[in-house]
């Protein structure tokens, strides 16, 4: 807990968006985006599922002594990994689309290298489960610790990409952006009825 309130005193300062900078959200870039929706927080989900039942089904494996459980955490993991890959280009994007100047920044930042190290957390987990030396009770503990050091990752680097879309706003549109938008179809013609 007080690594969390050191980062949060350290990034964030007590001004919210619309002290800092009123049309910041107007100034962000669209960032990967699929049908107006945008394309990184969709992509997550698998990975951080994936990873995180991983653990428990090495701690189940532990606990029973089967290597099923500690099979299904191989597969687990190595799915979460490579479905990690286009959340991490579409991230990479979005990352892209932030002005250096904007005050999220520092949060995108941190979220993005908190993130890659959970990623390599949990690859680390995978190395522990690959070879003939799998099975030993240093390998097996590696893992579980590699993968609940992943997962406390995975936690802090959710909250900093949560304070990014509720705090600032990041991936998501203003009221005005909206009603921009519903004006514009409506001028042509492209949000009425026939």
């Amino acid at each position: 807990m007080g690594l969390l309130l050191w980062l949060r005193s350290s990034y964030f300062s007590s001004r919210s968006l619309s002290d800092a900078m009123p049309e910041a959200s107007n100034s962000v870039g669209k960032g990967a985006r699929l049908f107006g929706h945008p394309v990184h927080p969709v992509l997550t989900d698998f990975p951080i599922a994936l990873w995180s039942i991983s653990l428990l089904s090495d701690g189940v494996g532990l606990w029973r002594g089967e290597a099923v459980y500690r099979q299904f955490a191989f597969w687990a993991i190595a799915v979460g990994l490579v479905i990690v890959v286009p959340a991490i280009v579409a991230g990479l994007i979005d990352y892209a689309a932030i002005p250096q100047r904007h005050p999220a920044i520092k949060g995108a930042t941190w979220h993005m290298w908190v993130m890659l190290s959970a990623a390599i957390a949990y690859g680390c987990s995978l190395i522990a489960h690959i070879g003939r030396f799998a099975s030993s009770s240093f390998a097996i503990w590696m893992s579980i610790g590699s993968s609940a050091a992943g997962l406390v990752l995975l936690i802090i680097g959710g909250w900093f990409g949560g304070e990014m879309v509720f705090r600032y706003g990041i991936g998501s549109q203003s009221d005005s952006q909206t009603r921009n938008e519903e004006s514009t179809r409506h001028q042509t013609g492209l949000g009425t009825k026939a």
